[in-house]
């Protein structure tokens, strides 16, 4: 049996209140079962033509239903566990990346070694350049150099000292 049009506006118009007070108490929202509401009537206007509807404020109302706890589904979904939203889940995570206080000292960390190596004497600061940022081997520095092995590490030793002082000012107020 198919309804009219106007069987089904006028059902819309006896039923909808009580079916929006329903919804409401499932939602927890009244705004939101009013737009519940009217997709489950939409639903029955787009179904009824096609199909034979014995019980339309049946239907409607399972449609309600249905789409109520969809809704509930997807708003857990989005919230997370505990009740916290995507977005505030995401906020909880740790970042990999360094904060600015991190990025700060970092700064000012290599700031004071660059310090400490400008005071360095010249072939002390040129053996430990060779060594640290090019990676050449002491036997290597030495021959360019022509110096002794052993004065190419009394120059890193001293080099790596003057680094560590530097750093050491840097942890002290």
């Amino acid at each position: 049996m198919t309804v009219s049009v106007e069987a089904l506006k006028s059902l819309f118009a006896r039923e909808r209140g009580t079916l929006i007070g329903r919804i409401s108490r499932l939602v927890g929202c009244r705004d939101t079962a009013e737009d519940i509401t009217q997709e489950a009537y939409t639903r029955l206007l787009e179904h009824a033509p096609r199909n034979s509807i014995e019980h339309p404020g049946s239907f409607v109302y399972r449609t309600a239903r249905n789409l109520a706890v969809d809704h509930l589904r997807a708003q857990s979904i989005r919230q997370g566990p505990g009740g916290l939203s995507t977005d505030a889940l995401l906020e909880e995570i740790p970042s990999p990346l360094p904060g600015q206080d991190a990025i700060y000292e970092g700064k000012l960390a290599i700031a004071r070694l660059s310090a400490a190596l400008d005071r360095l004497p010249e072939r002390r600061r040129q053996i430990f350049l060779l060594r640290r940022l090019h990676g050449w081997r002491y036997a290597e520095i030495a021959d360019h150099l022509g110096l002794s092995v052993s004065a190419v590490e009394k120059h890193m030793r001293l080099a790596m000292e003057a680094c560590l002082l530097a750093v050491d000012e840097q942890e002290t107020p």
